[in-house]
């Protein structure tokens, strides 16, 4: 009888130095990787490279002054139209790293265009393209190979000059429905926009000098239009009524999601968006949705309290369906996105846990949504004990601020109450070799009931557990 729990521990030695560079297959140009070629400015994919991985020197003179001889990675595409643009991100090793664009054929190559880093992204522009032609891109640092590290991650794309520079030519939007899934977002850049009209802020920091235009159909009478950036640190979002010459603003805000409500289903609406310093040009993602039906107080969605702390999941907070309540609330932030639960505890304490991103505030309420009485904030924490609850009540958690397209879940559990010794729960005895079910725990808001038998530690709280020995030897 020698197990009571399990510990797995995965060394990966042996693994992580199996190989010291990652091999490219496509490092010479007869072994170029095909890239996709978007016909708008929509990214369809960012093909990842590791310019670490060239398989030799090449022989061709490099495009930019002339540097080392340089190790590189090849692409091609077939262009679309007449004009292109190659977008490159490049990893964190940025120096010295180029891109140039070739015509012709392996063996019998032409230049004609080079471009090099800049601010992580840089962007490509190529015109005169003969649709169906064939072109090539080599990507390049010029640098000695003993400075590349083992790996110097890079993506790049080619898409179509901005056709969505102006109203008319934005680009349809579908309404996205579900739970969140990282695919769901579509990206776009604004490197060769122009300004279409004034900025829909007052901030004076804010230039409409690179907007780019979207449009959708309303599903509902409310939805939140997501925007996130890449490389765009600080952007705007404004949704428009009506139609191209004869727009008027619903919403606008500096960055974020933005909810517009009493639209007419049915009904076309304008998206626009743009960076928020004049001469900045980035990339971004962006998707409309729904608002959540626990947007308010009132469709709060129940969360079940299980007997124990196994919280694999959890209920879904997805930030990016929500807007800011129509009901007064107090504790924590008051103005920012937020959604709504609500929970009958079952006990008088109650452990709240939120796996995912940490950002967000969950807020304890008591009372109705008519008249709520604000318990506690608990700002940005993981763990969370609700102590001193009546466990017949219902009482409701909102979740409020965080980052939109981070994804969280929220689960409850009645705290088991061993915080002292005389509460110790019992640990049942398995069969050497057997699978248990494992009695869960934690130490959220627990308090020291005993000094620290390790030397040198000290114990910020604890709980406590018993078992009744079945041999001389126990392993825990």
């Amino acid at each position: 009888m020698k197990q009571i729990f399990t510990l797995l521990l995965i060394g990966c030695a042996a693994l992580c130095h199996a190989q010291s560079y990652y091999e490219t297959y496509n490092s010479d140009c007869s072994t170029a990787e095909t890239l996709p070629v978007s016909t708008t400015s929509e990214i369809l994919r960012f093909t990842q490279s590791n310019l670490s991985g060239g398989g030799g020197q090449s022989t061709i003179v490099d495009c930019d002054a002339g540097g080392p001889a340089s190790y590189d990675i090849w692409y091609k595409f077939t262009a679309t139209g007449t004009a292109h643009d190659v977008l490159i991100n490049y990893g964190t090793d940025t120096n010295n790293e180029f891109v140039e664009a070739f015509s012709g054929s392996c063996g019998s190559l032409t230049s004609i265009g080079c471009s090099g880093y800049d601010h992580s992204y840089s962007i490509l522009q190529l015109t005169g393209l003969t649709p169906g032609n064939t072109y090539y891109l080599r990507l390049y640092k010029a640098a000695a190979v003993s400075s590349l590290g083992v790996y110097n991650w890079t993506r790049i794309a080619v898409t179509t000059p901005v056709p969505n520079d102006e109203c008319n030519g934005a680009i349809t939007l579908d309404v996205i429905t579900g739970e969140h899934v990282e695919d769901d977002w579509r990206m776009f850049h604004t490197f060769n926009a122009t300004e279409s009209q004034q900025e829909c802020s007052t901030s004076s920091i804010n230039s409409s000098d690179d907007d780019v235009w979207f449009k959708f159909t309303a599903t509902e009478n409310k939805h939140a239009v997501n925007v996130r950036g890449w490389s765009l640190i600080g952007y705007s979002v404004q949704v428009l009524s009506g139609s191209c010459g004869s727009l008027s603003n619903e919403e606008c805000k500096n960055s974020g999601a933005v909810v517009v409500y009493d639209l007419n289903p049915g009904e076309t609406y304008y998206v626009r968006v743009y960076s928020n310093d004049n001469d900045e040009r980035g990339i971004f993602q962006v998707a409309v949705r729904p608002v959540a039906p626990n947007d308010e107080c009132e469709g709060a969605e129940t969360i079940t309290v299980a007997e124990q702390a196994d919280c694999a999941r959890g209920v879904l907070i997805d930030l990016r369906r929500a807007g800011v309540s129509d009901v007064a609330v107090t504790c924590g932030t008051t103005t920012s996105v937020d959604l709504w639960y609500k929970f009958q505890p079952g006990a008088d304490d109650v452990l709240s846990k939120v796996n995912g991103d940490s950002d967000a505030d969950v807020i304890l309420y008591s009372g109705t949504c008519a008249s709520l009485t604000c318990i506690d904030n608990f700002a940005s924490e993981d763990d969370n004990l609700f102590t001193g609850l009546n466990p017949n009540d219902t009482y409701y958690i909102r979740v409020a601020g965080g980052t939109p397209g981070n994804a969280r879940y929220i689960c409850l559990s009645k705290d088991p109450g061993n915080d002292d010794c005389a509460d110790a729960i019992e640990v049942p005895v398995a069969p050497y070799g057997a699978v248990t079910n494992p009695v869960y725990g934690n130490v959220v808001g627990k308090t020291n009931s005993a000094p620290t038998c390790n030397t040198g530690s000290t114990t910020f709280g604890d709980v406590w557990y018993k078992f009744t020995a079945t041999s001389k030897n126990i392993v825990a």
